[in-house]
């Protein structure tokens, strides 16, 4: 994430071109299903029956999905699960991922998309550089969207970005 912090949550816009987003998203959790069986952490994603062809930044909307995913193993235990699901509202999609790991503490959910806070200090490895929800709130923006973090049942995070799905480009197919 250091390294592509400038590129990816800046508010500059990113290059977009017309993606099926369903075979894009199947393709990222399939490498995040991937990492998640090396930490024995289920990871279930439901995707959506559709093709759904929109304009994304593949790359920029991959980093984010990474990094939601990432921030919820950090705080599943071993054993636990990850919920991943895709659905569709009209002219929106929503993709949600939740862990069942403890949840985010009160006091720290107002500096969730604050570039490169974190809590607590250095020596708690699952604590990144404090990147990863600013990059996730970027893509979403970038795609026009936004991003909600709540805590359903008091167990755990969800996660849901949500994007529009351009009339652009559904037009030019």
């Amino acid at each position: 994430n250091m390294s592509d912090a400038n590129r990816y949550a800046s508010s500059v816009p990113v290059s977009m071109e017309v993606k099926n987003i369903t075979t894009l998203l199947e393709e990222v959790f399939h490498k995040a299903c991937l990492l998640a069986e090396q930490t024995e952490i289920h990871l279930n994603y439901t995707g959506i029956d559709q093709n759904i062809y929109c304009l994304v930044n593949g790359e920029l909307l991959e980093r984010a999905v990474l990094n939601a995913v990432s921030n919820a193993m950090k705080f599943t235990p071993s054993g636990g699960t990850i919920q991943a699901q895709l659905t569709r509202r009209n002219n929106r999609l929503y993709l949600s991922i939740q862990d069942n790991g403890t949840g985010i503490p009160e006091h720290l959910r107002s500096t969730l998309f604050s570039r490169y806070s974190r809590e607590p200090g250095v020596e708690d490895g699952r604590f990144g550089i404090g990147l990863g929800f600013v990059i996730i709130r970027s893509a979403a923006a970038q795609h026009g969207g936004t991003v909600l973090v709540d805590h359903p049942q008091d167990c755990g995070t969800r996660i849901t970005l949500s994007l529009s799905i351009s009339s652009d480009s559904e037009s030019a197919l």
